[in-house]
């Protein structure tokens, strides 16, 4: 592969080298296509691997810890180099950690809130999100310039392409016709939370055209649920007991990832 997870600063600073805006992401629902659209690179915050040092002074000891291994990173001045942050209000737990790196923490950095519907399929919270979307442009166009509709339209139609390879891929390990291993699987898949589509699809394209299989493998097969594939240590153990993970509800894979296509039209916002 080109990219690896490993590569993840090195290739966020080669982002702003282009010009483009890096944005400290938190679990873990937000319209990534806007952020694409307006010339800035998502980077995804979940589980960055910190011994927690400075985050306990400032949380309850029953907090997740996602939330947790999130703030240590602040704390620890490992974010410095982002130009923003952007705290979706996914739970009470990090709708808090928002206000506490905005108000107390410190990091001199942008922040901005996204407060999406918990139930998205009303008429009146299809109004609310609209609304919310529209917020988050405006905020958004003071520090990184103004918004086209048309690069949101090549944003959603990268996107598409995206889930498409992503369901394959789900899809052909379901069905026991990926080779890959697990460990393999969740380290590309991870690498969406970071890299730029353009750069993404390739990644997904050459593991489906490397790991295909035309017969399917047999063996008992098991559904992880919960948040993230971790540790990916865990993966191997399962694999040399004979079993194959042969899908996911996790938040950060495909929980996410695996809705519906976006449409363009009549207007793509």
């Amino acid at each position: 592969m080109k990219y690896r997870i490993s590569d993840r600063a090195s290739y966020l600073l080669s982002q702003q080298e282009r010009g483009r805006a890096v944005f400290g992401v938190f679990p873990a629902l937000y319209p990534k296509e806007i952020l694409w659209a307006m010339g800035i690179v998502p980077a995804e915050i979940w589980d960055p691997p910190l011994e927690l040092q400075k985050v306990n002074t400032h949380l309850q000891p029953y907090i997740c810890s996602v939330v947790r291994s999130t703030m240590e990173l602040v704390a620890q001045g490992k974010c410095d180099f982002l130009d923003g942050f952007l705290f979706p209000h996914t739970c009470d737990s990090i709708q808090n950690m928002a206000s506490l790196i905005n108000d107390y923490m410190g990091p001199e950095k942008p922040c901005y809130f996204f407060y999406h519907p918990k139930a998205p399929y009303t008429p009146a919270s299809r109004r609310y999100y609209l609304n919310k979307l529209e917020e988050l442009i405006n905020s958004l166009e003071i520090q990184v310039g103004s918004f086209e509709q048309g690069r949101l339209e090549e944003s959603i139609h990268l996107s598409n392409r995206v889930l498409s390879l992503i369901k394959r891929l789900y899809t052909e390990r379901a069905e026991g016709r990926l080779a890959g291993s697990s460990k393999s699987f969740y380290e590309l898949v991870r690498m969406g939370e970071f890299l730029m589509p353009e750069d993404f699809i390739p990644l997904l394209e050459q593991y489906l055209e490397q790991n295909t299989l035309h017969e399917p493998k047999r063996s008992l097969g098991v559904i992880l649920s919960g948040i993230l594939p971790n540790p990916l240590e865990l993966l191997d153990i399962i694999e040399q007991s004979g079993i194959r993970v042969v899908h996911d509800d996790l938040l950060n894979c495909s929980r996410r990832l695996l809705g519906p296509f976006i449409k363009t039209s009549p207007e793509p916002l």
